[in-house]
């Protein structure tokens, strides 16, 4: 898979930007009051405000930057007629399951330690109307739950384990990983019987996918996925200028905002969003030497997102209920400078964990695919 030093360095600003925005997103809503009820109205808080209200944005990015680069990984082993699917499933086999049963049990251990000793907020059994975290988190964290999280049935046969509600988008992205080779196996390979296979295999990936229940069913965005697939298909030289497509996007994203004005159905926006950013990927070329200037500090800090995103918002929630308990803090604080203080103080308290943490899991990714490819691909 061909990609441009610019581009890869884009890529890598575009994870670890959506990944500081959805963790932004959930810290605003847990520490800071509603905005109909800030007494201080000022235009520096309604830019805050209306700056960390794109989290589940951020989650769409996520999507298209999944569905460019697995296809375009697919498509360029196609291409060489070097496309296995064992392999395929080992590299993302490693990619995701180095880091995601080590962050289930961190999550269930912070929740637990919560809802045992620092739930005198009773942040853990649902007794405050917080958007992030609108359930019952000990009701969460059973066995079952844990087990079906850890094959990635979270939203198909139970919830989401625990407090971590961003969990639901990575078993999205999880089974569209095999849905999409399998529809593009099905016209690709010439042998009846495997033809077949793959479109049994896409029949029952279809059924379970429908049946998933948040935000919608599954193949909705999978459909929103496929717009960053949708990139390798068209070929063609002239693409929107970069600083069009990006400025035309923060437009929408603007535009979204914006709550008189409700033209599209969630799933249009979603889809509209996708599509912009698809665009915005396609516009990138060698002469922005902004992305490639930046390609080292995009890279580093985008290499723990992935481990950000999965362990932020239980460690979030433990910290905030622990200085909750012994009254340091409250929920839902007006915008005041000490609320600010809280917020950063969270800020690097989650991030430093997850850097760290990406230490033990994400970073290791390479030396746990070539491990697996030795001992199994090879054998």
């Amino acid at each position: 898979m061909n990609i441009s030093l610019a581009l890869s360095s884009f890529l890598d600003f575009s994870r670890w930007v959506a990944a500081f925005v959805v963790v932004i997103s959930h810290l605003r809503n847990l520490l800071f009051a509603d905005y109909e009820i800030i007494e201080n109205k000022n235009i520096a808080i309604r830019a805050f405000y209306f700056l960390t209200g794109f989290g589940h944005q951020a989650v769409i990015i996520f999507f298209v930057l999944s569905g460019f680069l697995i296809a375009g990984s697919i498509f360029s082993h196609l291409k060489a007629n070097k496309f296995s699917l064992l392999r395929y499933f080992i590299d993302r086999f490693s990619r995701i399951y180095i880091v995601f049963p080590l962050s289930l049990i961190t999550g269930l251990i912070f929740d637990l330690l919560g809802c045992s000793y620092f739930n005198g907020s009773g942040l853990y059994t649902n007794q405050i109307n917080l958007a992030t975290v609108g359930f019952n988190i000990s009701e969460r964290l059973g066995i079952d739950v844990f087990l079906s999280n850890l094959v990635m049935l979270q939203t198909i046969t139970s919830p989401s384990l625990g407090s971590n509600g961003p969990l639901w988008s990575l078993a999205n992205e999880w089974w569209y990983y095999f849905y999409f080779p399998l529809i593009i196996l099905t016209f690709n390979y010439k042998s009846i019987y495997k033809k077949v296979l793959c479109l049994i295999g896409v029949a029952a990936l279809s059924v379970m996918m429908y049946n998933s229940n948040i935000h919608g069913n599954m193949l909705i965005f999978f459909s929103v996925w496929m717009t960053g697939a949708a990139v390798w298909l068209f070929k063609t030289r002239k693409t929107l200028n970069f600083y069009a497509a990006i400025t035309l996007m923060i437009l929408y994203l603007i535009f979204l905002r914006i709550q008189a004005i409700n033209f599209f159905t969630p799933f249009q926006q979603d889809f509209i969003l996708g599509i912009l950013f698809s665009v915005t990927i396609k516009s990138i070329n060698e002469s922005h030497k902004l992305f490639i200037n930046m390609q080292t500090i995009n890279k580093e800090i985008a290499s723990f997102s992935f481990s950000l995103y999965l362990t932020h918002l239980p460690l979030s929630i433990f910290a905030i209920a622990v200085l909750s308990n012994f009254e340091i803090i409250n929920l839902q604080m007006q915008p005041e400078l000490s609320t600010f203080l809280t917020l950063f103080l969270l800020l690097t308290v989650t991030y430093s964990f997850a850097f760290f943490f990406a230490l033990i899991t994400e970073k290791n990714t390479l030396m746990i695919k070539k491990f697996i490819h030795k001992f199994i691909v090879k054998s």
